[in-house]
């Protein structure tokens, strides 16, 4: 199975500033605009599974952005230090560990590697980024119950743990990049492990012959999950689905 996607948002700021000048105004506009355009090749077990369920695959995701600037008719374009490219193979794997007639419960784990290269930049602080890239295994272990009532609804809810197993970063640039007498090449190496963070979420989903719609909501924390949702890093989405 695969799919292509493209993704895009932007943000605009407009001001009007007064100034002590013959123009008596400056006019200024900021656009930042964001894409994203790639796709994601899969190959599983399902829907022949019936114990094991498994899902193998790979991503491939360009992300680019930019900021231009308008003053008073001057326009200036900078592209954005994130810029990169991101190949990521995947693997996913779970099986019920209890199961009734209406109601099931998984146990899984999501593994993702994640090779990021971005861009070749040139910064503030005349560097200029020759080769830096990150590359890292991440898995997610989970848990997943869900309840069937009646034909058409069902009700889930569930737990992942993010761990960063395995990270490491790359950085190799010139400095004084424009300057022959003092450029030079330096880079450094950057290798953790790290503990992430634990969400919840719950929701609910209508089917009905070739139609879904699901609707959940979702809370991620690092701490103490007891204290509840601050709201901080709630999430609620609405989805609609149509199979052929």
């Amino acid at each position: 199975m695969g799919h292509l996607l493209w993704r895009t948002y932007q943000t605009e700021i407009n001001a009007t500033e007064e100034v002590t000048t013959e123009d008596d105004k400056m006019k200024g506009e900021i656009d930042q605009d964001f894409w994203d355009y790639g796709g994601v090749v899969t190959l599983s077990n399902s829907p022949s599974a019936k114990t094991v369920f498994w899902a193998a695959g790979v991503a491939a995701i360009r992300h680019s952005n930019y900021t231009e600037v308008k003053v008073n008719g001057t326009k200036t374009k900078v592209t954005g230090n994130a810029a990169n490219i991101s190949i990521t193979p995947m693997f996913n794997i779970g099986l019920p560990i209890l199961s009734t007639t209406n109601a099931r419960v998984l146990l899984g784990a999501n593994t993702e590697i994640p090779l990021v290269f971005y861009d070749e930049i040139k910064d503030e602080n005349r560097k200029n980024k020759d080769n830096y890239h990150i590359i890292g295994v991440e898995t997610t272990p989970n848990i997943l119950a869900e309840l069937a009532l009646g034909k058409c609804w069902m009700v889930f809810g569930g737990a992942a743990y993010t761990w960063d197993v395995f990270d490491m970063e790359q950085d190799e640039y010139v400095a004084n990049y424009d300057d022959a007498d003092t450029k030079h090449k330096q880079s450094f190496t950057k290798i953790e492990s790290v503990t992430g963070m634990t969400t919840v979420n719950a929701g609910a989903r209508f089917q009905y012959s070739n139609f879904a719609l699901e609707a959940s909501i979702q809370n991620s924390f690092y701490n103490n999950p007891l204290e509840g949702f601050n709201g901080t890093n709630f999430l609620a989405q609405v989805g609609g689905f149509i199979y052929f």
